[in-house]
């Protein structure tokens, strides 16, 4: 990256296709019709972002 980019850094709370989705809704996910969007927290305390490039 070069100065004044931007990096773009999508936060998820699944992980498709190794566990199941999470509707947010109450009951068996196979019963699911309808999902509710989650509000996800990010701390950042002590955390590290490594981006490597080629």
């Amino acid at each position: 990256m070069k100065k004044g980019e931007r990096l773009r850094v999508d936060i998820s709370s699944s992980a498709h296709p190794y566990y199941v989705r999470h509707t947010n809704n109450r009951g068996l996910f196979s019963e699911q019709t309808t999902a509710k969007v989650a509000d996800n927290t990010v701390i950042l305390d002590k955390s590290i972002l490594t981006i490597y490039t080629e």
